[in-house]
This record gives C-alpha cells, sequence and structure tokens, in this order.
C-alpha cells in the first residue's frame, strides 16, 4: 500500500511541484528568501540572547553591554529586513527574467521605488511589516523594466560606448517610469486616508 501510494507521489504530485517550482516568481522567490535566511537567524539569535527572562541572567548582559550588542545586532538585521529583501528579490527575479548584467540597477531602483512608498521618516515598514510592499514593489519593478527595455524604451548610445556605460543608461527611463508609478500609487493611497501603500495593505488585509 505504502509502495503505491509513493509511486503515485513519484508520477504525479512529484512532476507537478517541479514545474511549479520553475515558475519565474517562485524561483527567485525561493532564492531570495534562502538567501536571506542568515539575516533572519542572525537577528533572532541576537533577540534571544538579549531576552532570555531570568533575573541574574539580565543583570549580566545588561552589566556587560551584551544587550546593548545583541539589541544592535538585531535592529540591523530584522529592523531592516524589508531593505533586504526588496533587493535580493528584484537581483534574482531579474536575472530569471535575463537581465544578468543589469540585475544590479535593477535592484537599487526597485529599493528606491520601496523608499519612496514610505512615510517621511518613517522607519515602521523596513522591517517585517514590509514585507507585502517589499515583495510588490521588487516584481512590479523588474516587470515595467522588463516591458519597456524589451521594446526598446529606453536611451540608446552610439555603438563605440562600452557595453557597461549603456547598461547604465538603459535602467534611467524605465527607473523614472517606476518611481513616477510608485510615487502616483503611494500618493492614491494617501488621497484615500492611508498613510501610505503599505498601511493600505495591512488594512485590506486586515478586513474580514
Amino acid at each position: 500500500m505504502m509502495e503505491r501510494f509513493t509511486e503515485w507521489i513519484d508520477e504525479n504530485l512529484s512532476p507537478a511541484l517541479a514545474n511549479f517550482t520553475e515558475i519565474p516568481y517562485v524561483k527567485a522567490s525561493n532564492k531570495s528568501f534562502m538567501a536571506c535566511v542568515p539575516i533572519v537567524m542572525l537577528g533572532s539569535f541576537a533577540s534571544l540572547i538579549s531576552n532570555i527572562n531570568f533575573a541574574w541572567y539580565q543583570n549580566i548582559v545588561k552589566s556587560t553591554g551584551i544587550s546593548t550588542v545583541m539589541k544592535a545586532i538585531n535592529s540591523a538585521t530584522l529592523g531592516y529586513y524589508s531593505i533586504f529583501l526588496v533587493v535580493v528579490i528584484a537581483y534574482n527575479y531579474a536575472k530569471v527574467q535575463g537581465f544578468e548584467k543589469e540585475a544590479l540597477i535593477i535592484s537599487i531602483v526597485s529599493l528606491a521605488s520601496f523608499f519612496i512608498t514610505l512615510p517621511n521618516g518613517d522607519t515602521t515598514y523596513l522591517g517585517s511589516q514590509g514585507l507585502f510592499t517589499a515583495i510588490i514593489m521588487s516584481y512590479v519593478s523588474v516587470k515595467i523594466y522588463s516591458i519597456m527595455v524589451k521594446r526598446n524604451i529606453y536611451f540608446h548610445l552610439p555603438d563605440s560606448v562600452p557595453p557597461y556605460i549603456q547598461n547604465c543608461f538603459t535602467g534611467i527611463l524605465p527607473g523614472f517610469v517606476i518611481l513616477m508609478i510608485a510615487y502616483s500609487v503611494n500618493s492614491a493611497c494617501v488621497a484615500l486616508g492611508y498613510t501610505c501603500f503599505n498601511a493600505m495593505i495591512f488594512a485590506l488585509a486586515e478586513k474580514p
């Protein structure tokens, strides 16, 4: 009985799962979340060390300064998790889309589009609370860049210009469009009464 069940999984489920993991969005997400695992582990480990709830232990970590160090590590990792994620997802998705040379440029533009959706001076959404916005901005930025470049909507330089310079100029016009769209969407959310795009996502997600 068990052998038949195993054979059924191998014949039916395994190919479906294999095809699913090859979907560009899934493939990029898988690589990106795995790349961010060390950041999550470092932040979690630092939080654990800092927050073990024994009076004698807390006296030691506070008097020695260990608590301050661990809180700084936690803040520098989990506190900026969305920033790491938006860069890594955009980078990996750009490579999946065939933009190997432009991947770094696209990831920087994606990061800028993420920042433009945040309230000025507000760091609330830099950590895990900005996760959904980071994912959306990454994929949307790469998709817009891909559409524009494949349709030759970018600044063209003479053939005598080195390729790396052309790559830099290629990202200017798509980057401008990406940022304008991000700003327009965020402004629309503010006009609807939300503090930012991410606040709207949270509000909609919390509705029954």
